[in-house]
């Protein structure tokens, strides 16, 4: 419905962020307008919301990934911008360096494809300092 008709869009996006104001403090909700946000065309919007949602959340790591991942769309998207760019590196390295929950034992996975794929765009750009050095470099084998 998004692609078919960008009026949709814009109501959707109305629609969906007046969901905030039902409960302003809930983060998954928060998050869930963020990447709708992402979704309708609204980019900036939806990031800062998610950017919100680290603030009010700061001990769950998917906090940092949402924003790491909301940059990536971005740069993935033809929006390249250098200082984005390390702010997605650096979110993705608070994932993989703080000791998080035990229920958040699996993060550093996704966090570390999320990484490659951050020095990847990086380097396709002449950016060649991105692997941040508080991650062990082994896990850095470009061919």
């Amino acid at each position: 419905l998004l692609e078919l008709d960008p009026y949709s869009a814009d109501v959707a996006a109305r629609i969906c962020t007046n969901c905030l104001e039902t409960n302003l403090q809930d983060i998954q909700m928060m998050r869930s307008v963020g990447y709708f946000l992402l979704k309708a065309g609204r980019p900036s919007m939806g990031l800062a919301i998610l950017d919100h949602v680290r603030e009010l959340s700061p001990v769950e790591p998917q906090s940092f990934l949402d924003g790491a991942l909301a940059r990536t769309l971005r740069l993935l998207g033809g929006e390249f911008c250098e200082e984005s760019l390390r702010k997605a590196v650096q979110l993705t390295t608070i994932v993989l360096t703080h000791v998080w929950a035990d229920r958040f034992s699996e993060v550093e996975w996704p966090a570390l494809i999320l990484l490659h794929m951050l020095c990847q765009i990086g380097e396709r750009s002449g950016i060649t300092d991105l692997w941040p050095q508080s991650v062990d470099a082994g896990f850095w084998t470009m061919g």
